[in-house]
């Protein structure tokens, strides 16, 4: 929500100029035959520069409202699998974040370790796209590890499939198997 120093801004000074308009055509007539001397600003200066008020406060408004790009594919981006996977189930089992955070975390991590290994973005690539390229990179084994745990994040992700406890523990097993796999040490 928008704060409302700028719309109060707006509503303090209307009241204020209306009189000030109102004094520049004090209802005096004057000839008009002559120079007239101008007697201040003439009223379209004020109405010029509660137009332009307005518009920088209406802009400025805009401007909070819009959506910034999201960077959190960037700032999710594990330095170390096994230390993220780990503190990622101890979250899960302490009830501190729910399946679908514990599911897209380890999408991530899969994809990054995948990713890692092709030198790509994982961020520009579905997981189909991304299987596509670490069929070549990865063993059969981890390959097929790395399917099934996709798969699987994207039915709780997308297909509001809520797998059972000992489905859960073996998509947990086989992503630090896999991570482990790829870095070599202990997830």
């Amino acid at each position: 929500m928008a704060r409302p120093a700028p719309i109060l801004l707006c509503t303090i000074c209307i009241p204020i100029l209306l009189p000030m308009i109102a004094a520049a055509s004090d209802g005096v007539i004057r000839d008009i035959r002559g120079p007239v001397p101008p007697s201040g600003i003439p009223p379209f200066a004020y109405t010029a520069a509660l137009l332009a008020a307005l518009g920088i406060t209406l802009w400025q408004l805009r401007r909070r409202q819009t959506v910034r790009p999201d960077e959190t594919a960037h700032r999710q981006r594990p330095e170390t699998g096994g230390n993220d996977l780990s503190g990622i189930v101890d979250r899960y089992r302490s009830g501190a974040i729910p399946l679908t955070v514990l599911f897209d975390r380890i999408n991530i991590l899969v994809r990054c370790h995948v990713a890692g290994l092709s030198s790509v973005a994982p961020e520009h690539l579905t997981n189909n796209e991304l299987l596509g390229i670490a069929v070549a990179l990865l063993p059969h084994d981890s390959f097929v590890q790395a399917a099934d745990i996709l798969g699987l994040c994207d039915l709780v992700r997308f297909g509001m499939v809520h797998p059972d406890s000992c489905r859960i523990d073996r998509a947990l097993d086989a992503t630090a198997q896999l991570l482990k796999a790829g870095s070599g040490g202990e997830p």
